[in-house]
């Protein structure tokens, strides 16, 4: 693929209401703030939900009772309806809070379908860790997955709670993505490059005021990023494949540069 802008000049994130959705707005703009970048958000009407709202055997249990009823197929889809209307008023919230130019769209496709139609070949991707589906033990969802190990996007992966801010810390590991993993981590860390944290296989003097650091592995940078405090860790993407599953323990926001 074409390597990546060193800075985005646009942010797609994936918004579905749920706790790190909402993070991922919030570091969607805040990363445009520190580079120049527009955002939009996308919400999903995902087709296969509303189809199991209309199936005979689809129930709908109550949490505290457990007792259990019909799914209405019409509620449903006012109730999807009314969270696309909530999302967008966040949207337009965060875009005003921020003055950063923010769009909205719903599409009506499945999550990874509906970003895919979004996405062009430029574009930053950030979608919170794990939606949804965090209510039944997921650690990382299925479209933060799809996205991680795809390799075609830079992708920002977020988690509930997480602000997205300096230090950033940065995997330079010598793999092929890493020139870019550099360039994309200073763009996030802006006017503030004292508090930009290199990691190195090989301990030596850094220039971004970080002091020497070392870090070979995926599992190292991670540690690394939790010592040093940082609020986003970048990766080559490369050097995070067949380990997507550790970046449900990342201490802070991952961004997987391709």
């Amino acid at each position: 693929m074409t390597a990546p802008a060193p800075a985005p000049r646009r942010l797609v994130v994936a918004v579905d209401g749920s706790a790190a959705s909402l993070a991922a707005l919030a570091a969607a703009v805040a990363v445009a703030l520190r580079t120049g970048a527009r955002v939009e958000a996308v919400f999903a009407e995902d087709p296969d939900l509303l189809a199991l709202a209309g199936a005979p055997a689809a129930r709908v249990v109550a949490e505290r009772t457990a007792a259990s009823s019909r799914v209405d197929p019409a509620a449903m889809a006012r109730a999807v309806a009314a969270l696309a209307d909530r999302v967008g008023a966040a949207v337009a919230q965060a875009a005003a809070r921020a003055r950063v130019p923010c769009a909205h769209r719903v599409v009506r496709a499945r999550p990874a379908e509906a970003l895919d139609a979004t996405l062009q070949a430029d574009d930053w991707v950030v979608l919170g860790r794990v939606g949804h589906s965090e209510a039944f033990g997921a650690r990382l969802g299925s479209t933060a997955s799809l996205l991680a190990t795809q390799g075609r996007h830079v992708v920002m992966l977020v988690g509930r709670g997480e602000v997205v801010a300096t230090p950033v810390a940065v995997l330079d590991d010598g793999s092929e993505g890493a020139a870019r993993a550099v360039a994309a981590a200073r763009a996030v860390a802006g006017a503030d490059g004292g508090r930009l944290v290199v990691l190195r296989p090989v301990a030596v003097a850094v220039g971004e005021g970080a002091g020497p650091v070392a870090a070979r592995t995926l599992v190292a940078a991670l540690d690394a990023a939790r010592v040093h405090g940082a609020r986003l860790l970048v990766v080559p993407a490369g050097s995070a494949a067949g380990q997507e599953d550790r970046l449900a323990d990342a201490p802070c926001a991952v961004l997987l540069v391709p």
